[in-house]
């Protein structure tokens, strides 16, 4: 058991305190202890009940009686979610500045993925354009064909 030796008996300390749920009232050294801490840090609780003046009313409980102790936290004034909010809010979705494992930039990938998909369809325009022009050309002689 973790605690505290003053003048020649076992006391807990505030840390060992928060360690276990539930606590006797039968446990005079545990309850030595609370006594001795300012009620502002501190609230117990009797059977999911809150006592308020657990100091007073600590005596009139029975020794088997379980109680927990729970400390207060102090709060924070708040706004920490509309700060968060106001990030989400701020940040940037161009993505193209960031870089990769390798430390090319991303629009630099994107640019050159766009550029040898080009020029793989180069050669498909190259015929298309030819082809173009054949049938402009069928055209024409059939044309001239015809009026002759």
């Amino acid at each position: 058991m973790l605690g505290i030796l003053v003048t020649g008996k076992m006391v807990f300390s505030v840390a060992d305190l928060s360690k276990r749920s539930f606590y006797s009232v039968g446990e005079r050294n545990v309850v030595e202890t609370i006594l001795t801490l300012d009620p502002a840090i501190y609230f117990c609780s009797v059977d999911g009940e809150i006592i308020p003046d657990f100091c007073e009313r600590v005596r009139d409980l029975p020794n088997d009686a379980l109680f927990q102790i729970h400390f207060r936290l102090l709060g924070g004034k708040g706004g920490f979610g509309s700060l968060l909010r106001s990030f989400r809010v701020n940040k940037s979705t161009n993505q193209l500045m960031c870089r990769d494992l390798n430390g090319r930039r991303l629009a630099s990938i994107d640019e050159e993925q766009k550029l040898r998909k080009w020029i793989e369809r180069a050669a498909e325009r190259e015929k298309e354009k030819i082809a173009k022009r054949l049938v402009g050309l069928c055209v024409v002689l059939w044309v001239d064909l015809v009026l002759l």
